[in-house]
């Protein structure tokens, strides 16, 4: 399954499912069993664990929307001038995709958080 499909499929499901069964079975599992007796393993733990599990796809696809308009006809400028890949990449493209990737980080974190908080406060409560 290449990578694109992963993130489509994750998408798909809307990622709070994965991220629920996740936190189903890292909250109640590993804590019924030993964890619990060693660390406190609360809702911020399962926050941690269960954030870039959501974040990351929603990241991934604004970063490469962000790439992706990028004008080629500056990229075919800059290898007419003779740079190499890496000097376009750190260059030209990186520059010109700046703008287009804070939206996606703040977009999913705040969206991930939201999920993670929701879940995580779920659980907790079957916990007790």
């Amino acid at each position: 399954m290449t990578l694109k499909a992963l993130v489509h499929v994750l998408i798909f499901l809307r990622v709070a499912t994965a991220a629920t069964l996740f936190t189903l079975v890292i909250g109640l599992d590993l804590t019924w069993l030993l964890i619990n007796r060693l660390i406190k393993f609360d809702a911020a733990w399962e926050t941690l664990i269960m954030l870039p599990m959501v974040s990351l796809p929603l990241m991934y696809q604004n970063c490469k929307a962000a790439l992706a308009g990028v004008d080629p006809a500056y990229l075919k400028a800059a290898r007419t001038l003779g740079m190499g890949e890496s000097q376009i990449f750190r260059r030209i493209t990186v520059p010109l995709a700046a703008p287009g990737m804070p939206p996606g980080y703040h977009h999913s974190v705040l969206r991930s958080h939201c999920y993670c908080r929701s879940c995580a406060a779920a659980f907790k409560s079957l916990q007790r």
